[in-house]
């Protein structure tokens, strides 16, 4: 069992976007532009800086919440920060089962979740499988 949050609003659960596959041109990204970033690879999607855009098209990342840097970050690990939307009635629903990303208690970490409850108020039952820890509200 993963960490549990419960009545998570939907401003803190976007679409999950698995990294495509590198195309040599949509994964580009310039000094400067705000990013999430897999750090390490271990499985969270932070919110990141790019501070330096390498010759062989990995780049470096600054951590800015976590106070960490990283370097020779592929692209694979870098996606384009989505910042969720005003909801707007309709985009922001999400059902039970589906695989998205949350931000665990607004803390700014974009981690995979899976959906586990619906509540009749809009708001969602998160289970971060990949963080091993069960917590309730």
């Amino acid at each position: 069992e993963g960490l549990m949050e419960e009545n998570v609003p939907a401003s803190r659960v976007r679409k999950h976007a698995p990294a495509a596959a590198s195309s040599g041109g949509e994964d580009r990204f310039t000094q400067g532009e705000t990013v999430l970033g897999n750090f390490k690879g271990l499985g969270d999607w932070d919110e990141a800086v790019v501070v330096g855009v390498n010759a062989d098209g990995t780049y470096v990342l600054d951590y800015v919440d976590e106070g960490l840097m990283e370097e020779n970050v592929p692209a694979s690990r870098v996606r384009k920060h989505a910042p969720a939307a005003a909801s707007s009635g309709g985009e922001d629903r999400f059902t039970q089962g589906e695989t998205v990303l949350g931000n665990f208690k607004g803390l700014g970490d974009w981690d995979e979740a899976v959906v586990v409850g619906v509540n009749a108020d809009g708001t969602y039952v998160l289970d971060y499988v990949d963080e091993g820890l069960m917590e309730e509200n």
